[in-house]
């Protein structure tokens, strides 16, 4: 996990006619879809602009958190101690170095792809003690949006429904709204606008929230559970994808970009008729029997560590691998292999 971190790169599509003009304090980044402005004296995004029409009623951008010591630098906070556009072919951005207090330095790579905006967060720090730390993205683009998109059972939602709401990827209690894809999308099909925010699924993210806030026009996407120690930094990323004002293009984008993760590894689960069932470790064997006697032909686990929804393998026959956890036998080889573990 720790080397996946650390190499991690953005996928992105390069065509699109992608521009990077760098004028005074602003890096100025354009595709077909959006154009954004990335302030150099506070690494924000000050602008972000699709089909004309401007998405941001303030600037927005990255926050961090020790949790340990409760310490706090919004995106405003900080210093600015380098920046670098970067001229890569097939991509377009710039990259922001900053210094909070006397601890702690952020890397921000903003990368513009043909479809999507990629943020990408280094957090390192000087001190010795390792510490939780949490990355934040702040983008108030809820104003001219009417609906939320997650994957749940009773989206999309209204957003003049949702003064606040939180909404946790792989967190499935009574407190909190959960999603099996660490995605969402706001949109309004009257203007035809659309943004999708999606974590990238090959980037361990130990924990993830988005926190919508319709009175404060905010939307926040927050990573925590991050470990933080000295030689060993914190990562974040967040990609901001425009589209038109449905939330289809958005997981489109996402099955072209990352095919293997909607694909089942035994094609049988989406071509055999007949029943099928969505589950989690909290299923229980009343539960689990029932729908086996419902004839059904296929179950799939989802939501808990450390698979992070990965889908269940090919089995010779129907079996259910609720209760791993719990019996210390979660091993992801014997998982991979697919060998019935009760």
């Amino acid at each position: 996990m720790r080397l996946k971190m650390e190499n991690w790169a953005p996928t992105l599509t390069p065509a699109g006619n992608l521009q990077s003009t760098h004028k005074g304090d602003l890096v100025h980044l354009a595709n077909t879809w959006m154009e954004a402005g990335i302030s150099t004296v506070t690494g924000e995004i000050v602008s972000l602009v699709s089909k004309g029409k401007p998405l941001l009623a303030s600037p927005g951008g990255v926050s961090i958190t020790d949790d340990l010591t409760g310490e706090t630098f919004t995106a405003r906070d900080g210093r600015v101690v380098d920046f670098e556009p970067l001229s890569e072919s097939g991509s377009a951005g710039i990259t922001i170095r900053k210094r909070y207090g006397d601890h702690y330095e952020a890397t921000i790579v903003y990368t513009l792809g043909g479809q999507a905006l990629c943020c990408d967060v280094k957090l390192s720090t000087s001190l010795a003690e390792p510490r939780e730390s949490r990355i934040e993205f702040s983008m108030p683009v809820l104003q001219p949006m009417t609906k939320a998109f997650w994957i749940d059972s009773d989206a999309p939602a209204s957003l003049d429904d949702l003064p606040t709401e939180q909404v946790v990827y792989r967190n499935f209690n009574m407190m909190n709204t959960a999603t099996v894809h660490p995605s969402l999308t706001v949109y309004n099909e009257a203007l035809d606008i659309g943004l999708g925010f999606v974590a990238p699924f090959d980037l361990p993210k130990p924990g993830l929230c988005f926190r919508l806030d319709t009175q404060e026009d905010c939307l926040e996407i927050s990573n925590f559970y991050l470990r933080l120690a000295k030689h060993e930094p914190a990562r974040a990323a967040i990609y901001v994808v425009p589209h038109e004002g449905c939330w289809r293009p958005s997981l489109a984008w996402m099955l072209k970009t990352w095919p293997d993760y909607f694909r089942p590894g035994t094609p049988g689960a989406i071509e055999t008729p007949g029943w099928y069932r969505l589950g989690g470790p909290h299923e229980t064997a009343t539960e689990l029997r029932a729908c086996q006697d419902a004839g059904a032909k296929w179950f799939q686990i989802h939501a808990h560590f450390p698979f992070y929804g990965l889908y269940m393998p090919e089995t010779k026959a129907w079996a259910v691998l609720a209760g791993l956890i719990d019996q210390g036998t979660a091993d992801l080889e014997t998982w991979e292999r697919g060998e019935a573990q009760g």
